[in-house]
């Protein structure tokens, strides 16, 4: 019995040990094969390429390059958007800094993104929260209904202080009219429809109170780049978590430095080979689940003798190249601020999701596409700059979203 016990360890140590020098072997000749080829293989590039290469450093010439490795960087050296934003210093301040613990707030999920909560900050100057909701600026004191706003992290607009978020912004506008509606701000960090469903149906909705749904971007990157079209992004970066890991491991492999190697020279990526027939697919099923949501949410509200009202988003790729200002193309080819593939993923999804908005009014949405009003030429586009990364904006941008809603949802 002890014989068998030493023979299946000798065995086990005898068929882990040769693994072990199977893959030390080939990293090793992996790293000199590198170093040889780095040193000698030289990079021959014909008369057409280089012409390519010129004309690229041309056009190089003219935009910016923004060197900023994260978020906190990019916004810390005001960029743009930020130009003449009278709040910037306090606000980056409270927003970056570790000296306003007051303005931290935690969220917290079951583990798959649902039943959302975040904590209060009712002692922070610019991003307020309170009994879970983003404070709205200039509420009335005497209003009879209100008006409650769905979305993600573009509708609760942690980029801003609290009298430039699109609620505070609708808020002004609503206020030089009556009757009175108070307006309340339930954006969430990268919530989907039905994360927004979840809110809506904890929430008290009253007769003649209006319901604003603004989304489409996060069901287009959860849809699309996910291809989970039924989950969350918060469930489903828990779940890549493992998968990412994995990937840093293997990036530093030497065999897999080697394979690259042989492949830089060919300007391929990995966005280079998704295959567009399968993101197509992906997008038309994201949508397929985004209107089973926008309806059920529509008869939640008008079962309450409520009116709902529904408005997608513009996004940095929901827009055509040619339509994008100089600087929004520096930050989609910005290769830390834009996520990996984002180009592929969102300008697929964005065609898609716009080609068949008409189905939503046709099955009795009241829906409006607002996807496009950022591009160079749309008149609802205010001057400046307005994109901090692919989707989130500031007050220029917020304000004019903001008119856009106002405008649709016709108040008697």
């Amino acid at each position: 019995m002890l014989l068998k016990i030493q023979d299946k360890v000798k065995n086990a140590f005898l068929v882990f040990g040769s693994i072990f020098l199977s893959i030390a072997i080939v990293e090793i000749s992996s790293f000199v094969i590198r170093r040889i080829i780095v040193k000698n293989l030289p990079v021959f590039l014909d008369k057409e390429k280089t012409e390519i290469s010129q004309k690229n450093i041309d056009l190089s010439n003219q935009i910016e390059i923004i060197n900023s490795k994260t978020t906190k960087e990019f916004r810390l050296s005001r960029p743009k958007p930020y130009k003449d934003s009278p709040y910037f210093d306090w606000f980056i301040n409270e927003e970056w800094s570790d000296r306003h613990p007051e303005c931290k707030s935690k969220i917290s999920h079951n583990g798959n993104g649902f039943n959302l909560k975040q904590e209060d900050t009712p002692n922070c100057r610019g991003y307020t929260i309170k009994n879970g909701w983003r404070v709205t600026t200039n509420q009335p004191k005497n209003n009879k209904n209100e008006i409650l706003i769905y979305g993600g992290s573009t509708v609760q607009s942690h980029e801003v202080p609290n009298n430039h978020t699109i609620a505070s912004y609708l808020q002004k506008y609503l206020n030089n009219k009556p009757p009175k509606y108070k307006v309340k701000n339930r954006g969430f960090t990268s919530v989907v429809t039905i994360q927004q469903l979840e809110f809506l149906k904890k929430d008290n909705i009253k007769k003649g109170d209006i319901v604003i749904f603004y989304d489409g971007g996060n069901n287009q990157w959860q849809g699309v780049a996910y291809s989970n079209p039924k989950g969350t992004i918060i469930g489903s970066n828990r779940k890549i978590t493992f998968i990412l890991l994995l990937k840093g491991i293997i990036s530093r492999l030497q065999s897999y430095k080697l394979i690259q190697e042989f492949y830089k020279n060919e300007n391929k990526t990995f966005c280079d080979f998704l295959n567009e027939k399968y993101l197509q697919e992906n997008a038309n099923k994201a949508f397929d689940f985004y209107k089973k949501n926008l309806l059920y949410a529509r008869k939640y509200v008008e079962d309450r003798d409520a009116k709902f009202f529904h408005f997608m988003q513009p996004h940095l790729f929901s827009s055509e190249e040619k339509e994008r200002s100089l600087y929004e193309r520096t930050l989609i080819n910005s290769p830390y601020l834009i996520p990996s593939c984002a180009d592929k993923y969102l300008k697929i999804a964005s065609s898609i999701f716009s080609q068949r908005h008409h189905e939503l009014k046709k099955n009795g949405i009241n829906s409006h596409d607002l996807s496009k009003m950022f591009e160079i030429n749309d008149p609802r586009r205010p001057n400046g700059e307005h994109f901090l990364d692919w989707i989130h904006i500031t007050e220029r941008g917020n304000k004019a979203v903001a008119y856009e809603i106002f405008s649709k949802i016709k108040i008697d």
